[in-house]
């Protein structure tokens, strides 16, 4: 190796170093760590080395602002130095400059891909049943918010909601986070509530906040009903629809979460049709053993990268990897619906999503 081709390979590695160096910087500035123990620097560390091959898609979540757009900005200025000097590429191996070349193209296109993969999208379902009595009723289910950011006062966010013209928004937990601030959180519902009723579950993220509390007094105050082991009925276009809720077992016994579980099938009325919001979609085996017509859930993400055609999830917690009820719509053994929500986690998850775009679940209530 000539000493001019060390200089590169140096040069190359300082870039890269650099790179990484910026992907943390951002990182961290979006989830600053409760601590700074191994166990949770280390995901952000593993992040920021996949960000450097991602590319800048907290530039796409404008998650942290003029900085973030700075750091992605120079992030591109340093895959373009990396990229002049591709020489460096043979610390690799001796590529062909047509292997350097797809290498480039390649990269451009998975930054692409993570960027594009942020923006949100509306999943629309139908549940045709003999209990839906009139004009088809329409609930559009919000999930694992996380309080990311949506466009100036979460308007762009509204607006979507908005546009499916929904009879009432459901709440399916984590709506709030336990790093990030509630504004954005706030704000929406604060927006969404004036036009729509409005119900609400808790999730994991809620609760490990410790801040629980004081974020349902916050909901009610605001006029959403919280739902916690209850039932409320709502009369739509001619339809009655029970919805029940549980909270989030995070700090639950089983026996606790069981009862709520039982308390708000009890208090549901089998003539109408019944509505199970819950956090968790991997309690199936439960869900199975009462008479919900729809569970509606979320938590799992997409499992973050959502294997193309295969339905299957990369990871989601609770379920780990290749988990299985991570989107759209599952027929459990008792002849439930389960249907589960991507979720609208952005800047909240230090990974970017893949072939798993933020989503609005739109459930569209229909006679049979």
């Amino acid at each position: 190796m000539t000493r001019e081709t060390q200089r590169i390979n140096v040069a190359a590695a300082l870039i890269i170093g650099a790179d990484f160096v910026m992907m943390l910087t951002a990182l961290m500035l979006v989830l600053p760590p409760t601590s700074y123990a191994w166990t949770v620097l280390a995901p952000h560390v593993a992040a920021a080395l996949v960000m450097v091959a991602f590319g800048p898609y907290l530039l796409a979540v404008s998650s942290c602002g003029i900085i973030a757009a700075f750091l992605s900005i120079v992030h591109l200025g340093l895959l373009c130095m990396l990229v002049r000097r591709v020489r460096a590429f043979d610390v690799l191996g001796r590529w062909s400059r047509a292997a350097r070349l797809l290498t480039v193209v390649l990269g451009a296109l998975l930054m692409a891909l993570s960027i594009w993969c942020e923006y949100p999208v509306v999943e629309r379902h139908a549940f045709v049943s003999d209990k839906v009595k009139g004009e088809p009723v329409r609930l559009a289910v919000i999930s694992d918010l996380h309080s990311c950011a949506y466009g100036g006062r979460q308007m762009d966010l509204f607006r979507a909601v908005a546009e499916t013209e929904p009879d009432a928004v459901l709440f399916a937990g984590d709506i709030f986070d336990d790093r990030l601030p509630d504004d954005n959180a706030q704000q929406f519902i604060a927006e969404v509530v004036q036009r729509y009723p409005c119900f609400y579950v808790s999730g994991n993220h809620e609760y490990w906040s410790e801040r629980i509390d004081g974020m349902k007094a916050w909901l009610r105050k605001a006029g959403v009903t919280v739902l916690e082991g209850a039932c409320r009925t709502l009369s739509v276009k001619g339809t009655a629809i029970d919805i029940c809720g549980v909270d989030d077992p995070t700090y639950m016994l089983d026996e606790q979460w069981l009862w709520q579980l039982k308390r708000a099938d009890r208090l549901s009325d089998p003539s109408h049709v019944r509505i199970l919001l819950s956090h968790r979609p991997e309690r199936v085996a439960t869900y199975e053993k009462f008479a919900f017509d729809l569970v509606l859930a979320g938590h799992a993400h997409g499992g973050q990268w959502l294997i193309p055609f295969f339905g299957r999830g990369g990871y989601s917690p609770d379920q780990h990897f290749f988990p299985k009820y991570v989107n759209g719509r599952y027929t459990l053994a008792n002849g439930s619906v389960m249907l589960v929500s991507r979720g609208l986690a952005r800047e909240s998850t230090p990974l970017p999503r893949l072939f798993n775009s933020p989503e609005i679940l739109v459930v569209e209530l229909i006679a049979k």
